[in-house]
């Protein structure tokens, strides 16, 4: 999928230019690489369903304390996933 395409499936998506990782919500269009800048394609990860839980968990969480929808770039999926943060940048 390219910037600027509708997000068709609630996901982690995985930036062609940085290997960025960045969840994306159904509904969304998919935006130019955070990391970059770039136009880019987008290719979604795989992932076990334990992560996808804990996506899902992470984004409502995050939706929850700050009142507003989480975007591109703004959780650390990566970072979380090697237990570095909270997951939240």
């Amino acid at each position: 999928m390219k910037t600027g395409k509708d997000v068709n499936k609630f996901g982690l998506y995985i930036s062609d230019c940085c290997a960025l990782e960045v969840p994306f919500n159904s509904g969304d269009v998919f935006s130019r690489c955070p990391r970059c800048s770039s136009l880019c394609d987008w290719e979604m990860a795989d992932m076990t369903p334990a992560e996808m839980k804990t996506l899902i968990g992470m984004v409502k969480a995050e939706e929850a304390r700050s009142g507003r929808a989480v975007t591109a770039g703004r959780l650390n999926w990566k970072n979380l996933r090697l237990g570095t943060s909270n997951g939240v940048s």
